[in-house]
């Protein structure tokens, strides 16, 4: 059963209450740093969006300077599936990733 937060009398977020939508109902985009999404345990976040839902995605992004591969990225995104994951990337990486596609 999915759960949202409520504020409570003091103001202050306390109780889960029973959400209004059921599961796969609507659509959630989960944001996940490129740099953790590849540290994550081999499907962890696969798993997350079976539960969230079939039309859950992830939003996979990164920032100039973090130390991420191109070749890694685009593994994990055919690993969870390139429908179901959108990247935010700098340029340079967003290329590496598209040779490394080509290379399959």
């Amino acid at each position: 059963m999915f759960s949202t937060l409520s504020k409570s009398s003091h103001n202050k977020y306390s109780q889960f209450l029973p959400s209004q939508h059921p599961p796969g109902s609507s659509s959630v985009t989960f944001a996940v740093r490129a740099s953790m999404a590849l540290k994550t345990k081999d499907g962890l976040l696969p798993s997350l969006l079976r539960s969230a839902g079939p039309s859950s995605t992830l939003t996979v992004w990164s920032a100039e300077g973090d130390d991420v591969s191109g070749a890694d990225l685009a593994a994990f995104v055919d690993r969870v599936g390139r429908k179901r994951v959108y990247v935010d990337v700098p340029a340079p990486l967003k290329q590496e990733m598209a040779d490394s596609f080509e290379k399959k």
